[in-house]
């Protein structure tokens, strides 16, 4: 991730250097989806296993959910 990070903000330089380059308006756009991408993916995934839960019934999801939004 931290190699997209860097491009993209080589990218962001480079499109006040050459403004209305079309490779380097490729190359942005390009680390820009990759960067939210991985940022993405990591909202999705649990840190450790202990941020994953037990679901037992209907109920026991409304009380996680609930509980989550406190």
């Amino acid at each position: 991730m931290e190699r997209w990070e860097a491009a993209l903000e080589d990218y962001e330089t480079l499109m006040q250097e050459v403004p209305g380059d079309e490779e380097v308006t490729k190359g942005l756009l390009e680390a820009t989806i990759q960067v939210k991408k991985q940022h993405n993916h990591e909202r999705k995934q649990p840190k450790t296993s202990s941020d994953l839960k037990s679901v037992l019934n209907d109920d026991h999801v409304r009380q996680i959910v609930t509980a989550a939004g406190n």
